[in-house]
């Protein structure tokens, strides 16, 4: 195989047929000895493409062939095995090739058959001494340790089969890096034909994104290395994952277990601490979330009066944020707060005022509300809607280090959940859609039932039980800290019989007491009483079932444990009912650290004939029950057995009714009838048979068992009944399957789940069947053609941008049988030989592929005229069909990290559903047509970062690099900074081919950024007279020239500087300072660029305009500079200076250079162009502002642009395989008091490359005193809505301003000037900066303001503090909302974290602390001394001024 190009990785991509073999790589014959020469049939050397071969050496000639070691260097070949001398005899290049090694490590190595002369150039080959030796050179390095193999060691060389050397599931891992699916898809097409091994480093984009192969498996095994073969599945993990973790708080968490533990303590002492080691082991950097939740029942009605799947009706949910977005590095820290949390939640969620009248003398002040649940009638699926609110919208504040989110769901229960039926279809609806996994990790100890179990009822109220596919469950029991450290070791009966008796015997209510009048003695009362109680039993029948149980004083209330459904019965009259089967394999996982699911356990004894004890353990079970004690029915199900066992498919296929029948069992038989059941169940399990009661797997299960599957879940007719292999293939994990090895225990694959969750797999095998196809979907067919500007891709790159696309947004491919027989059946043009899993760069034409979303399937195809063609497949009979009436709304109690009250929720999560798009609109934008595609139809990721200031470095560019190197002020140098930053993205932005010109001598004049202080409008009124909007906006590289030189007199140039084509001479404010008939150096920089025939750079200008300072032309305007390309004042001497006509203080010239690149000439604004993605300069107020006026011609407002943007190119040094563009918005106009903005939008592009650019961007910044900082796209007030964990605190001033009439008084108020004014004093001084202004502000005036990034439309003034920890905002009623700026905490430390500060426990200190400064500025608000000696500070300044800007920001 060719040597791999940048980086070792090919751009392009190889076809994977699924299907036939289609006979495009014929099978080559060739005589065994005869060495293979080289030509046609060995790769082409110029060729970009991996090959993937088919086979072509004879095995079975080929004998097992001793060799000897040798190494090469990476640099002379990346190939990981080269052959030479006799080794490489009659063996065909691409041939799969095993090492063993004789010495040492027992590991085998694939790979490729390469040889070393075909790799290294002649004239390089470290030829053997001994030529008639064999030899295998392997690489130097991590392979080579890996082997523990030195040079001369000797090796086995074998020959393999594709089909036995093809890896089932190959792991790869990735860490501190956002990998979106589809380039994860694209990275994966590059592995097709190859062979990996474990801990091998992998790369895409030349490095840019490295990936290590984790894990590798072979019919069931873990192997050290295999083939990447056309069935292999990928599966990306990820060291760095946003976690939200779930703790549901019922009323078993106070429970004790057997050995006494608390359940509480169980979580905290075991689970927790294991998880965290685990992560440091791995040394993962997730952000996690950890939220308590519970639900209350408030009524009064006895809980023994609840069935099975019925819930009270009176209930209410709360939801407590204890961390959010914290990194697991400070993990102590979190678990403090969990115990605190802990230790307050059941007193601040049912501690309340008492508000009764007072009926007696002793009147208490706080009374106990509501009663905690158990887990199985709580809320835990409505906290997975919760939940699931974060990751519903794929275009939302995108993370550049986050690969994915994933819940983990602690609960104390047994895995089996009373649901309601409609929601939980919305919930399995809305879980088909979502990228994100769910793991249930239970308390409690493992059920004898499969799980995770819902339970609902239908609307005949019969009751259900289904396995959600989106689900899955683990029981924790770590058996091991028994061993690290004491635990009690008591005995307590009525603990120990717990999961045997399900606790009955606590729970039994016995009647009270009745005396009769006419009863002759207390004595025959008591007799009686004891009589009623412990008579002989009388035979069950189901008309006592329907008896109250609060009308039958002689009927005892027996709650079951989880299930809460009642068991009727007579203490002295045992009802019979046949025992549950259990299946002898469902209990070898209780002894492991990570107990498993049943399903999950179930999954491994399909080959596995190993027996358990359970006829034992039972025996000594029910022999211990008391004599008078029988269970009735199975403990978990209020059901009988039927008498076979069924698994059916949801609603949408049939529905099976159970049929039931009981069976009376003599009391002295029963046991005898338990053990014989259990000890025959393994022998031989209980038939599938079909009724017309029951799905049943016919005996072709292959055939039809898809027919019962499906994306939802799977109903089970009776949990308790032992599960055969039949029924357990017949268990999916929907679009989910495929991240699971087959054959192999779930145990090692949960902990990967908890440690290194997995992406969403890129294939899957769900599908409908033929008749479903054809009959119930209805599809749509349009053409996707290249825009004709487009001349740098192919229909191919289109193809593969929309396959890409669709896997950012939760697609997955189809594999299958029955994709090939649907696509077969298509008429005309149907070859499900034509079906491919990756494309192929250069053989695409012909190709298609299936994609699926849920009720959703499209087919891409391209012709062989290179045109693609979409068919978009829609169901129409849904398989689910919940209406939003039946699902109601749901807002529940909230209270985040820092808030001191439980909140209703702003956010419905019953109504929070994933968008749907419209394919057509964004296939168009893919393909070029941005401008014909309607601006709600457009979708992008978006990103903002603002840049505020930071302390500048020692090492700085303190000084100016001139001959006088003269230094800076803070606040010069970080302008710099920020001119210095937008002449970069200028310099990177994308150029079309067709506007690509001949290298022009002269430097290209970029656009500047317009500085200004104090207010807005009063700089942009200011620049409408200088400006004139009328004439066109002309690029700085086709101004016409005045043809001067350098040998200009001084009276000659300072005339052509003050005339029409000359420079701008205006007054101009800095800092409450006005500077009369000045210019700005950098425009008289650019001046001299354009005019001058023998300048080209701005060095050169930079170096005349100081010749032309020294010779008297003109001064700073302060005295304090030399000449420099920047924002400084100069001023004309005064001898040069013509006349200038009274009255007229500004002189016009020419249009601002500032709008001379082509993306902003486009938009037909005058002059101005910051952008502004928030911003909000000097004061923000609702209340009326100074009149600017500033009309054009015909009396409209006229339109400032106050941001610009440009197509960036973030492959600047074209490592990728594809255009990479971003879009980049930035301000035209900007206050140095204020935040700086720039913001990203992007479709498509390969989200690492951003990453880089952001961090060059953010290095380049820190050089100049300036600060990167990232924030969230959408103003604060907006959050609550979008993320109902996010932390928020609500301040209230201690001393209101309004109120005060020191600060109100009736003359020269001002907050007649600005209702905020005292507001915005006290944010400055603690350190806040102002962000966004409000949409108000800006209609108040007669200036028309827009961005090239859309209509702001901000509620509330929005400010940042200079730390970019924490987001400020200024309500309507005076008080302050803020929030932690948690992507900027993450990402700052992340980065210390790398740096490994964290494995020293004194530097914790480093870590950026959010909270320190919310409540440091909190407690500032919470002083009205300190406020009060603000407020006074302020209102002094006022008078002073009667300036708003210059009293808050002046010093």
């Amino acid at each position: 195989m060719e040597r791999m190009k940048r980086g070792g990785v090919s751009s392009n991509y190889q076809s994977i047929v699924i299907g036939k073999n289609t006979g495009s790589l014929p099978i080559r014959s060739r005589s065994f000895l005869k060495r293979p020469g080289r030509g046609s049939e060995l790769p082409s050397a110029q060729s970009s493409q991996p090959q993937i071969y088919e086979e072509e050496t004879d095995m079975e000639l080929f004998e097992p062939m001793k060799c000897a070691v040798k190494f090469h260097e990476p640099r002379a070949s990346t190939a990981p095995v080269l052959l030479e001398g006799k080794a490489a005899l009659g063996i065909k290049p691409g041939t799969i090739g095993e090492l063993e090694s004789l010495e040492g490590t027992p590991r085998r190595l694939m790979f490729l058959v390469k040889y070393v002369e075909d790799e290294i150039p002649s004239g390089k080959v470290n030829t053997s001494t001994n030529p008639n030796q064999p030899q295998v050179s392997i690489q130097t390095g991590a392979l080579q340790e890996l082997l523990m193999l030195k040079r001369g060691s000797p090796v086995l060389l074998r020959l393999r089969k594709r089909k036995d050397a093809e890896a089932d599931v190959v792991e790869l891992r990735i860490k501190d890096v956002h990998l979106s699916r589809g380039d994860m898809w694209c990275l994966s097409s590059t592995l097709a034909g190859t062979c990996v091994y474990k801990h091998e480093k992998k790369s895409f984009i030349d490095s840019s994104i490295r990936t290590t192969v984790s894990k590798i498996y072979v019919g069931g095994r873990s192997v050290f290395s295999a083939y990447v073969g056309k069935n292999t599945r990928i599966v990306f993990r990820s060291e760095s994952v946003k976690l939200v973790i779930l703790i549901q708080i019922s009323s078993e968490m106070w429970d004790f277990e057997e050995t006494g533990q608390q359940m509480f303590n169980k979580l905290i002492n075991s689970l927790f601490p294991k998880v965290f080691s685990k992560w440091t082991e791995l040394g993962a950097h997730h952000l996690i979330t950890i939220v308590l939740f519970s639900s209350i029942d408030l009524g009064n009605k006895s809980w023994s009066l609840l069935g099975s799947g019925d819930r009270p009706p009176d209930r209410k949910d709360y939801y407590r944020v204890v961390v959010d977005q914290v990194s697991i590095l400070l993990w102590s820290e979190i678990m403090s707060a969990l115990r605190f949390e802990f230790a307050n939640f059941m007193k601040d969620i049912m501690l309340r005022e008492n508000k009764a009248p007072c009926k007696t003398d002793r009147n208490e002040e706080y009374v106990i509300q509501g009663r905690f649940l158990p887990a199985v009638k709580g809320n835990l699926i409505e906290a997975i809607n919760l939940a699931t609110t974060l990751v519903t919208d794929h275009f939302r504040d995108p993370e550049l280090r986050y690969t994915s989110n994933h819940f983990i769901l602690i609960s104390p229960g047994t895995g089996i959940y009373d649901v309601d039926y409609n929601l939980m279809a919305h919930t399995s609806k809305k879980m088909a859609k979502v990228d994100a996994a769910i793991d249930v990790i239970c308390l409690s100890q493992p059920p004898l039932h499969v799980v995770p179990l819902f339970r609902y009822k239908e609307s005949n109220s019969k009751i259900r039980h289904c396995i959600p596919t989106w689900l899955d469950v683990s029981f924790w029991n770590d058996s091991s800290q028994y061993i690290s450290q004491w635990m009690p070791r008591c005995k307590i009966y009525e603990i120990q019989m717990m999961g045997v008796v399900e606790n009955e015997l606590k729970t039994i209510n016995l009647p009270n007491l009745r005396i009769n009048p006419n009863s002759k003695s207390i004595n025959e009362v008591i007799d009686k009483y004891d009589e009623d109680i412990f008579k002989p039993a009388s035979p069950y029948t189901s008309e006592e079932k329907k008896i109250p149980l609060h009308l039958s004083p002689e009927v005892l209330q027996v709650p079951k444990k989880n299930s809460l459904s009642t068991e009727t019965f007579k203490i002295n009259q045992a009802k019979e009912c046949q025992p549950s089967t259990i299946d002898v394999k469902a209990l070898g996982t209780t002894n492991s650290r990570l107990g498993i699911s049943a399903r999950s356990s179930l999954l491994n004894f399909i080959n596995d004939d190993s027996k358990s004890g359970i006829g034992n353990f039972i025996r000594e079970r029910i022999s211990s029950l008391p004599s008078s004690l029988v269970r009735v029915k199975s403990a978990e199900f209020d059901k009988e057995e039927p008498k076979t066992q069924t698994v059916g498919p949801i609603s949408m296929f049939t529905m099976a009714e159970d049929t039931r029948k009981s069976k009376t069992i003599q009391p002295q038989r029963r046991l005898e009838k338990v053990v014989k059941k259990v000890e025959g169940a393994t022998q031989s399990p209980p038939s599938l048979t079909r009724t017309s009661s029951s799905v049943s797997v016919p005996e072709d299960a292959n055939s039809q068992r898809d027919d019962k599957l499906s994306p939802y879940w799977t109903n089970v007719q009776n949990p308790s009944k032992a599960l055969t292999s039949e029924l357990l293939k017949m268990i999916g994990y929907g679009r989910w399957q495929h991240v699971f090895p087959s054959k192999v225990k779930r145990r090692a694959v949960k902990w990967s789940s908890l440690s290194t969750p997995a992406s969403l797999p890129l294939t899957t095998q769900v599908f409908p069947r033929l008749s479903d196809f054809e009959s119930n979907f209805t599809f749509q067919i349009y053409d996707v053609i290249l825009n004709n500007n487009e001349t740098n891709i192919n229909t191919g790159d289109l193809i593969r941008e929309m396959i890409y696309l669709r896997l950012v947004l939760g697609f997955q491919i189809c594999t299958g049988e029955k994709v090939d027989i649907v696509e077969s059946r298509r008429k005309p043009g149907g070859d499900p030989n034509l079906l491919i899993k990756y494309l192929d760069k250069h053989s695409y034409h012909g190709s298609r592929i299936y994609m699926i979303l849920e009720d959703e399937i499209h087919r891409i195809s391209c012709d062989y005229h290179g045109k693609a063609n979409v068919q978009l497949y829609r169901r129409s009979n849904k398989n689910i069909n919940v209406k939003a009436e039946d699902i109601g709304s749901y807002f529940s109690n909230i209270r985040t990290r820092y808030d001191d009250l439980y909140r209703p929720s702003v956010i419905d999560c019953f109504k929070n559903e994933i968008k749907s798009y419209n394919w057509n609109q964004l296939d168009q934008i893919l393909a070029g047509y941005y401008e014909s595609v309607d601006e709600d139809q457009k979708y992008y990721h978006k990103m903002k970062f603002v840049i505020l200031p930071a302390d500048i470095p020692e090492k700085s560019y303190a000084f100016k690099l001139n001959e006088n190197k003269e230094r800076l002020s803070p606040e010069e140098l970080r302008l710099e900074g920020l001119r210095k930053l937008i002449a970069t993205i200028h310099k990177g932005r994308h150029v079309a081919e067709q506007e690509k010109t001949k290298h022009a001598k002269k430097e290209e004049i970029l656009p500047e950024i317009n500085f200004y202080t104090g207010d807005l409008f009063t700089f942009l009124s200011k620049q409408s007279e200088v400006y004139d909007p009328d004439k066109p906006h002309k690029s700085s590289l086709l101004v016409e020239s005045l043809g001067l030189n350098t040998n200009i007199s001084m009276k000659q140039l300072a005339h052509y500087l003050q005339s029409k084509d000359g420079i701008i001479l205006a007054d101009r404010k800095w800092h409450f300072r006005v500077h009369r008939h000045c210019f700005v150096g950098l425009e008289l920089v650019s001046w001299m660029i354009e005019n001058f025939n023998d300048i080209d750079s701005r060095e050169e200008a930079e170096r005349y305009g100081n010749k032309l300072m020294n010779n008297g032309l003109f001064s700073h305007v302060e005295k304090r500079h030399s000449f420099l390309d920047g924002h400084y004042f100069y001023r004309l001497n005064s001898e040069y200076v013509e006349k200038v006509e009274p009255g007229n203080t500004s002189v016009k010239t020419r249009e601002s250079r500032s709008n001379s690149i082509t993306d902003s000439s486009k938009l037909k604004s005058p002059i101005l162009s910051p952008q502004t993605t928030r911003e909000r300069s000097g004061t923000i107020t609702d209340s009326p502002l100074k009149k600017v006026s500033s009309k054009t011609n015909d009396g409209a407002p006229k339109r400032f642009m106050l941001s610009r943007f440009v197509m960036y190119d973030v492959d600047q040094q074209k490592k990728s395989y594809r255009r990479e563009l971003v879009k980049v918005h930035y301000d035209r106009v900007h206050n140095p008091e204020h935040c700086f903005h720039i913001r990203l939008e992007w479709l498509n592009t390969t989200t690492k490359l951003i990453e880089d650019t952001v961090n060059s961007w953010t290095r380049l910044c820190e050089r100049y005193g300036l600060k990167f900082v990232e924030t969230p796209w959408a103003e604060l007030c907006s959050m609550p809505e979008k993320n109902p964990f996010h932390s928020f605190v609500t301040i209230r001033l201690a001393l209101n301003p309004w109120n005060e009439k020191e600060f109100t008084p009736e003359d020269n108020n001002p907050l007649d000037e600005n209702k905020f004014f005292y507001h915005l004093y006290l944010l400055d001084k603690s350190g806040f900066m102002l962000d966004n202004r409000t949409t108000i502000f800006f209609t108040k005036v007669e200036i028309n303001v827009a961005y090239s990034w859309g209509t702001p439309e901000f509620k509330f003034a929005q400010f940042i503090h200079k730390t970019g920890a924490y987001i400020a905002e200024i309500r309507d009623n005076g008080d302050l909302f803020l929030a932690p700026n948690n992507t900027h905490v993450a990402r700052v430390n992340m980065d210390i974290s790398n740096n490994n500060i964290y494995q020293q426990q004194s530097n914790y200190g480093t870590y950026l602390d959010s909270q320190r400064i919310m409540l440091e500025f909190q407690s500032t608000c919470g002083d009205a001394e300190k406020l009060r000696t603000l407020f006074n500070e302020a209102r002094a300044k006022w008078e002073k001024s009667r300036d708003i800007d210059q009293a808050i920001f002046g010093s």
